[in-house]
């Protein structure tokens, strides 16, 4: 990471944990379940009545706890910051849920839905700020990161069977605690569109977070090109 490079990727970081946490409360209020690894945190909030960014704190812990278990010796020490994003992303989480977004009132399924459309963007949009500083790896993505690499397969492979175990997890507890089904119409919305939008950002946002270096680039191309 070069010198120049530092304070537009901690930007980048930054912005995108509170565009990302913000994103996620957002979903909350429309009422037609949320994005799988978001709705294990409110299962878990709803059995333990926990508040939901001490939930949410809770399970990307236990992520990084079996990242360093798995990687044991090849855990890179970088990713020891992963704590700093999810301290700092549970805070963010109950500030927005409980002072931003609780005033929110979802009257129709229709309303729902297009709230929770506009919430997948703004995630996406977050995202793409974190993966773009290059920082650290969200706790979830580290974890399947390292699995993946374990078992010399695809990331996304693993992400997707990640989605399938917590689904299932979530509905056991759901019918045999009675506690309430956090997955729905959002869940789907998110495993459908999420990654597409996620992809349609990444160029944009690189662009307008590095656009001068980008240009410096180009410009060192172009005379290479004429000499």
């Amino acid at each position: 990471m070069h010198k120049q490079d530092i304070m537009p990727r901690i930007t980048s970081f930054l912005l995108g944990i509170l565009t990302l946490y913000f994103g996620v409360a957002l979903g909350i209020p429309c009422k037609i379940g949320v994005g799988t690894n978001d709705a294990l945190s409110l299962t878990l909030q709803n059995i333990t009545k926990l508040p939901l960014g001490i939930a949410s704190i809770s399970i990307s812990t236990l992520f990084l706890l079996l990242q360093i278990l798995i990687a044991g010796k090849n855990f890179k020490k970088k990713e020891f910051f992963q704590m700093g994003y999810i301290l700092f992303g549970g805070f963010l989480l109950n500030l927005f849920t409980y002072h931003v977004v609780n005033g929110i009132v979802i009257r129709n399924t229709i309303s729902g839905i297009s709230l929770y459309l506009i919430s997948i963007v703004v995630k996406a949009v977050g995202v793409s700020f974190i993966l773009q500083s290059d920082i650290v790896m969200t706790p979830l993505e580290g974890l399947c990161t390292i699995i993946a690499d374990r078992m010399s397969v695809r990331m996304g492979t693993i992400r997707q069977l990640a989605d399938v175990v917590f689904i299932s997890a979530i509905l056991i507890l759901g019918f045999t605690i009675h506690s309430d089904i956090t997955v729905g119409i959002g869940t789907v919305l998110d495993l459908i569109f999420f990654g597409p939008v996620l992809n349609l950002l990444e160029q944009p946002i690189n662009t307008l977070l590095f656009k001068e270096k980008n240009n410096e680039q180009t410009n060192l191309s172009q005379s290479n090109l004429t000499c």
